[in-house]
């Protein structure tokens, strides 16, 4: 599936919905970041990569926070 970064995503949105804008990404790690239990990692450029943190299969947040990115 063709990623599309600049769809806007928002806490509370399931894992489904992310995927359905943003694609999949490059890489999904299982951890407890920021209370977290998922961290998905999207490289849109070379200079940076976002995070997002899931708990539950639900989105909780991002870094940067990914209401904000675009």
């Amino acid at each position: 599936m063709k990623r599309n970064l600049y769809k806007k995503i928002k806490i509370g949105m399931t894992e489904n919905e992310v995927r359905l804008n943003w694609g999949e990404p490059e890489q999904i790690v299982s951890k407890n970041v920021n209370g977290s239990d998922k961290v998905w990692i999207y490289k849109p450029h070379w200079k940076f990569k976002n995070l997002l943190y899931f708990k539950n299969g639900i989105l909780i947040g991002g870094d940067p926070n990914p209401e904000n990115i675009f």
